[in-house]
């Protein structure tokens, strides 16, 4: 959910995906699907003044993190991209 092209760290974006989770709980598939495409939309259309803002909240939040949560996180991050990297090979998903 980077919206404009690597808009967001890695670790902005899991804050951003944090502070949405709660809407996204009680949803059903189709509609959590709407949402991130919703939230992603938001993010696209944010002047490069918002962007920044939000970036460096975002920011504030992460480095307010407790170090093992951070762990935690980085490890998601890291195995969310070892997945994506294997889309479309031989065997992954796309295949």
């Amino acid at each position: 959910m980077a919206g404009k092209q690597g808009a967001l760290t890695s670790e902005q974006e899991a804050m951003w995906r944090r502070k949405h989770r709660d809407q996204m709980k009680s949803l059903a598939q189709d509609e959590k699907k709407a949402l991130r495409k919703r939230l992603h939309e938001q993010l696209e259309a944010m002047s490069a003044a918002e962007l920044e803002k939000t970036r460096n909240a975002l920011q504030v939040e992460w480095d307010a993190l407790p170090e093992k949560t951070k762990e935690k996180l980085k490890k998601k991050i890291a195995e969310k991209k070892e997945k994506s990297r294997g889309k479309g090979k031989k065997g992954g998903k796309d295949s």
